[in-house]
């Protein structure tokens, strides 16, 4: 892809994520940290597992005698159907967190972070190395491409579980929940 075209495109990304991060904030009440969570988990992270199902296929047309392979098409059947599961559960989870109020919206976010996230990607990143030993290719690096998601998993797990917003925001529901004696 032609250097222009890709900061292009990665500058209107950025652009429209910043747009989205304000108005989240100004709709739904959400600011900062709980606000990058929403858009993690309702933007970016389906964006992520299309671009792992988009390897898959540069790989595919790269290699046209892996499609002819019939575990080709149980790989990437499984990455599809893992792709679709990971997107729901993705945008379930933001979808709480930007409406939600109760606490059991912070554990729903919690499982759809790790669940949408290091956890798929373990299996997107075992599928990719299979394609790529079919094609003869280089296998991307499991560390490498495990990295990005556990990280932001764990600063997501740290900021919903200890920050002030997190607890002021989904213990409203929580106390008037509670049957008082």
């Amino acid at each position: 892809m032609n250097p222009l075209l890709s900061i292009t495109l990665a500058l209107g990304l950025a652009g429209l994520l910043f747009v989205a991060y304000r108005r989240i904030g100004t709709t739904y009440g959400r600011h900062g940290g709980l606000a990058l969570i929403a858009l993690v988990l309702v933007a970016v992270n389906p964006l992520y597992r299309m671009a792992a199902v988009g390897y898959l296929q540069v790989l595919v047309n790269q290699h046209p005698a892996v499609a002819a392979n019939p575990y080709w098409d149980l790989y990437y059947t499984f990455a599809i159907f893992l792709t679709a599961a990971a997107l729901v559960l993705s945008v379930y989870g933001g979808v709480g967190v930007l409406t939600g109020r109760r606490r059991s919206i912070v554990w729903r976010a919690l499982i759809a972070l790790w669940v949408s996230g290091p956890l798929v990607n373990a299996v997107y990143l075992f599928i990719a190395g299979r394609v790529a030993a079919l094609a003869a290719a280089a296998a991307p690096d499991f560390l490498l491409g495990m990295l990005p998601p556990l990280t932001v998993s764990l600063a997501a797990t740290a900021y919903l579980l200890t920050a002030a917003q997190a607890r002021t925001v989904y213990a409203e529901a929580a106390e008037q929940d509670t049957p008082s004696a």
